[in-house]
């Protein structure tokens, strides 16, 4: 449970950031929206058992997983919206240098082959690598950004069954109401 509670708190904290960035225009949000639709309804595995790239199937997955098609479009924009923050703020400034790549293939994809010959070739592989390279360094810098957050917001546990010690430097308090509510002052990274 706790960690499920850190994760909707980051994903608060993150949409609070969002007013200070351009968000997708709707037309390009619902674009996307569409496309992930389209992935979900082909290749996630209770989909594809229950054949949901027709209508009929679509429709007995949404009953079964009690969500509506609204809610699945909701959670998939918002989550879109999360990602386009995140590429736009962190991954932009980065730059992996073909040293770096190098030195990963060297020490982390060679040794993984008992046979380095029957590795793939370093050019084969480095578009790749460097993929790998971009999202570790985008998760630190998200993970630096929350924790900084985090130090300067309070957090407020509105649901007095939440009895979760601050992981952090949030200040907890209970209230009836269940709610997580996390609020950031001063300068934004």
């Amino acid at each position: 449970p706790s960690v499920a509670l850190e994760r909707l708190i980051s994903r608060a904290m993150i949409h609070q950031q969002f007013f200070d960035q351009p968000l997708l225009k709707p037309a390009q949000l619902q674009q996307s929206i569409d496309a992930r639709l389209i992935e979900l309804r082909t290749e996630l595995p209770a989909c594809v058992r229950l054949q949901c790239v027709k209508p009929e199937g679509w429709q007995r997955f949404l009953s079964e997983s009690n969500l509506s098609a609204a809610d699945v479009e909701a959670f998939l924009g918002d989550q879109i919206q999360i990602l386009d923050f995140i590429e736009k703020r962190f991954r932009a400034g980065i730059h992996i240098t073909p040293e770096q790549i190098a030195d990963y293939y060297k020490k982390s994809l060679l040794p993984q082959y008992a046979n380095p010959a029957q590795a793939p070739s370093l050019d084969s592989v480095s578009q790749r690598i460097n993929e790998i390279l971009l999202e570790q360094q985008v998760n630190l810098l998200l993970e630096d950004w929350l924790t900084t957050l985090r130090k300067e917001g309070d957090v407020e546990f509105l649901d007095t069954s939440l009895d979760v010690a601050p992981v952090h430097k949030e200040s907890v308090q209970a209230h009836p109401d269940a709610d997580a509510t996390p609020t950031t002052g001063g300068p934004r990274p």
